[in-house]
């Protein structure tokens, strides 16, 4: 079972790594291409999104590992 379907990157996505990511049958976008998607969505297609509640993860955030081991931490909404 994977956790993980989507990927979204704040920074440029070279394509050595996005083949990896693809092969792993996951998505990756670059912020910039979610802003383009958003912009041109239609609300119908807004509408027929998965829905999420309290205890869906929102974000992980990653950490520098200053104190330790770098890590994700998801957080819910």
């Amino acid at each position: 079972m994977r956790n993980l379907d989507v990927l979204i990157c704040t920074d440029k996505v070279f394509d050595e790594t996005k083949e990896e990511i693809e092969n792993l049958e996951m998505e990756v976008f670059t912020v910039d291409q979610l802003a383009h998607i958003g912009k041109h969505a239609k609300e119908k297609e807004l509408e027929e999104t998965k829905e999420c509640g309290p205890d869906s993860i929102d974000i992980i955030c990653c950490t520098s590992g200053s104190t330790g081991k770098p890590k994700g931490v998801m957080i819910t909404h």
